[in-house]
């Protein structure tokens, strides 16, 4: 009798062992709360900026991409915010893929891996950037360098993009657009000229 309770005993601390590590991912991965997560476009607009910094922070370009459609509506009602114009700016050039292009480029391919990775770049965002970074300018709003320069490279690829190449960018007589990145390049500290030609 004593053997048959010391086994029904471990068979059912084996059983419930079992349970528990069978349900560890459904505790781990279930929120009780995800029924409460709301749309984003239904937040009011201060909880929008801090979703679309949220977004900016993961890294993530799809949500970069859906956080700056986010901050581009919020910006038709207030054109002239330097501070959300900057966000946009952030996100424009995180959610195009330009900030992955460094890490696809094959140094022994030189200038034609950096022509194929143009081809994965989303330039309806990076098209955008220098009109949010105009917005900026005017209005007075802090651009750290680090924006300066990747502001300058959005409109470098943008050019190279449009030029069939980073060989055909015409450096010696810039076009008013890469004339603009170079501008923003050096206020960031960067000579990009030198990287490109």
């Amino acid at each position: 009798m004593m053997l048959c309770n010391k086994h029904s005993y471990r068979t059912g601390l084996w059983f419930l062992a079992c349970i528990v590590l069978s349900s560890c991912q459904a505790v781990f991965t279930f929120s009780p709360f995800s029924a409460l997560q709301r749309d984003p476009d239904n937040l009011p607009p201060e909880q929008q900026v801090a979703w679309a910094e949220n977004a900016l922070a993961s890294g993530d370009a799809a949500s970069m991409t859906e956080a700056y459609a986010l901050i581009a509506d919020l910006l038709e009602n207030d054109p002239d915010n330097p501070e959300l114009n900057l966000l946009a700016v952030d996100l424009a050039i995180g959610g195009s893929g330009l900030a992955g292009l460094l890490s696809s480029i094959d140094p022994e391919a030189g200038m034609s891996s950096l022509d194929e990775a143009l081809a994965g770049l989303n330039y309806t965002l990076l098209d955008a950037v220098d009109d949010h970074m105009a917005v900026v300018s005017a209005q007075g709003g802090a651009i750290s360098s680090s924006q300066y320069v990747n502001a300058g490279a959005a409109i470098v690829a943008s050019e190279a993009n449009a030029a069939g190449g980073f060989d055909n960018v015409d450096w010696t007589t810039p076009s008013d657009n890469l004339q603009t990145a170079i501008d923003y390049a050096e206020l960031g500290g960067v000579d990009i000229e030198s990287y490109f030609s």
